[in-house]
């Protein structure tokens, strides 16, 4: 037997062993090995002299596509005529726990959109999904006769904001765990930060052939989070002017200036939005 993932050269078992009926007085013949792999590629070589089997194709050692290999073994000597000798052996792959596969991705949200009195709309995107749900995968779920035989689970360790989203641990699905308070209302607003940079773990629960467990693996990814802008209200607060105005001004005199009016989309890339003043 050998464990799937062997490396190249990886000598499986002992030596086979032979002899040879004119040798048991003296080495007079010299034998050598050959093998055939009858069920399949090429996966393993041997040693001509010493019968030593090996890996020789690592990438095809794998539980998951094939279980075991047939191989005949033939031993030939070198007499005249040469006298040949067959065999059978099976090779028996062994399953091994294989760390799970994520990749780096990229999701987007939209941003919070404010009230015209420049607060937040109160849980207008809790429960908002962040782009679809996460891709992972596990080499030990690659045999289509056990697709599931590992449990992977996804979960948020590190990055910026991310006390702000949550992640379903079966799906991978991404969503908007909470509103900033009113005091840190500019997060998750594209004016104060246009993206975040999420860790995301990807574990699998160690379950091999039945229910037989080993240590977990996993792997970690980066999400990349875009805030994508929205067109939001302009912000005009009533005022009052700091001085009074004179009873004998004329028409069209300057009474001061109303300077408090700004526009969210302006925070970030100002001059985004041209305001116009007039009255209502």
């Amino acid at each position: 037997s050998v464990l799937e993932g062997s490396p190249e050269t990886f000598q499986i078992g002992a030596a086979i062993p032979s002899d040879d009926l004119d040798n048991l007085l003296r080495d007079v013949q010299a034998l050598t090995y050959t093998i055939y792999v009858t069920d399949g590629p090429q996966v393993f070589s041997i040693h001509g002299c010493t019968g030593q089997l090996e890996v020789s194709l690592p990438s095809l050692i794998d539980y998951e596509s094939k279980t075991s290999y047939t191989v005949t073994v033939t031993l030939v000597d070198d007499g005249t005529p040469e006298k040949t000798v067959t065999n059978t052996l099976t090779v028996t792959i062994l399953d091994r726990n294989e760390a799970p596969s994520i990749s780096d991705q990229t999701a987007s949200v939209s941003e919070i959109e404010l009230n015209v009195d420049g607060t937040r709309r109160e849980f207008s995107n809790i429960g908002t999904t962040v782009g679809p749900p996460l891709i992972g995968s596990d080499p030990d779920n690659a045999n289509t006769l056990n697709p599931t035989k590992q449990t992977l689970t996804f979960s948020i360790i590190s990055g910026t904001g991310n006390e702000y989203f949550t992640i379903d641990g079966s799906t991978g699905q991404v969503t908007i765990a909470a509103l900033p308070s009113l005091l840190t209302s500019a997060e998750l607003n594209f004016e104060a930060s246009n993206i975040y940079m999420l860790k995301i773990q990807l574990e699998d629960d160690g379950v091999l052939i039945g229910s037989s467990t080993v240590a977990t693996l996993s792997t970690v990814a980066e999400l990349t989070i875009n805030v994508l802008n929205e067109n939001e209200y302009p912000i005009a607060p009533d005022y009052t002017l700091p001085t009074a105005v004179r009873e004998d001004l004329s028409i069209g005199a300057a009474v001061g200036v109303y300077n408090q009016a700004y526009d969210p989309d302006n925070l970030r890339t100002p001059s985004t939005d041209t305001l116009t003043f007039s009255y209502a």
